[in-house]
């Protein structure tokens, strides 16, 4: 009982530490110039930025560094804004020498159309992914889907060092279900947790918090 708890722990963190990096490129779509650039500070010291750099016709691509460091191209369709290249995040994605993650699959809408946004509006997307590392001597291998389930629930004017913004509030619930597989034990795993962000239109993500760390815009550069 005492390493399922463990264990359920490593899944959680692996979990916040995939979703988060979903959540970085994801919101990057309202203003989608080439050039534009954000860049964010994390409360627990961590920094990363983006920068869109090519646009074409229904898509644009966007490069990642900090975090995660790859090029992710975005796609527009009748209800929004998706990405092909979910695989690259989990490609690039490990936690030292210990933990590695792989992305397998992914579907859904990551952010709706600029129309859409308004209070109540409900949206979702989902991703597969695979991790293996250690915890001590023991090894283990997680497999499990991630289902994120947003929600509009008001507005409100929040201020960043890039100053102050009017911003949509989004809660998003964030479901993790799968399996852990570690000295001949195959363990079900289930973790649910949830983070308010806040967007402004023309700008993309202002805000982010899961109660633990907040992520705050720090510059914002207008492409061309």
């Amino acid at each position: 009982m005492i390493f399922r708890l463990k264990s359920i722990s490593v899944a959680a963190g692996l979990f916040a530490f995939t979703a988060a990096g979903i959540a970085q490129a994801a919101p990057r779509i309202f203003p989608s110039a080439v050039g534009c650039q954000w860049s964010y500070r994390v409360s627990n010291g961590t920094q990363y930025g983006d920068k869109i750099i090519a646009v074409s016709g229904r898509s644009f691509t966007v490069k990642y560094h900090g975090v995660v460091n790859c090029k992710m191209q975005w796609i527009r369709n009748t209800a929004g804004w998706t990405t092909p290249d979910f695989k690259a995040l989990g490609a690039v994605q490990s936690i030292g020498e210990s933990f590695k993650i792989q992305v397998t699959g992914a579907g859904g809408v990551v952010v709706p159309r600029t129309a859409l946004w308004k209070r109540g509006y409900q949206w979702s997307f989902w991703y597969s992914m695979s991790t293996s590392g250690s915890t001590g001597p023991m090894t283990f291998t997680q497999t499990g889907k991630i289902i994120v389930e947003n929600k509009i629930i008001g507005a409100k004017i929040v201020r960043v060092p890039d100053g102050s913004f009017h911003c949509f509030v989004v809660r998003s619930k964030l479901i993790f279900t799968g399996t852990e597989a570690v000295a001949g034990e195959t363990i079900p795993l289930h973790v649910t947790t949830g983070e308010k962000q806040y967007y402004a239109l023309g700008t993309g993500l202002i805000k982010r918090t899961d109660g633990k760390t907040t992520t705050v815009l720090t510059k914002f550069v207008p492409g061309l």
